[in-house]
């Protein structure tokens, strides 16, 4: 998933130790942008769906008061 491939003990070219340093660093570094992805990911959703709401409420008042408009216009007495 990470693209590590485990090495068995002693297998590492480098003898300090190192290699597995800058491997866990890496492993680290990819899930931080991960997480970070999914919370932008859902701040995303969470804003798609409050302009969702207000396309609608802004949506279904502008209709209204143009109903009432022209219901005026024309005549019509309100239900």
């Amino acid at each position: 998933m990470l693209g590590i491939t485990p090495q068995p003990c002693g297998s590492n070219s480098d003898s300090d130790g190192d290699g597995a340093g800058q491997e866990l660093l890496m492993a680290s570094l990819d899930y931080e942008l991960r997480v970070k992805a999914l919370r932008n990911e859902a701040y995303r959703q969470a804003l798609s769906e409050v302009a969702g709401e207000v396309y609608e409420s802004v949506y279904t008042k502008t209709f209204c008061e143009a109903m009432r408009k022209h219901r005026t216009e024309w005549g019509i007495t309100p239900l």
